[in-house]
């Protein structure tokens, strides 16, 4: 599990392996609806993510989830 982004805007992702051995990559969200917004998360000078608006969590929620 990793979170990254600021404060105000960070995404929480977890890496499930698969039966097979193949890890894949997930994006945690809250369980509403997705209404197409998007927000670019910022994750280093040269790196961004986009989250659905559902995805977007603060410090203080994503320290909930850990």
């Amino acid at each position: 599990m990793q979170a990254a982004g600021s404060a105000d805007a960070m995404t929480v992702e977890v890496r499930i392996p698969s039966p097979v051995g193949e890890g894949h990559l997930y994006t945690v969200g809250r369980p509403e609806p997705v209404d197409g917004t998007t927000t670019l998360i910022p994750i280093s000078d040269t790196r961004a993510v986009r989250v659905f608006s559902n995805g977007v969590f603060t410090a203080d929620e994503a320290a909930v989830i850990f």
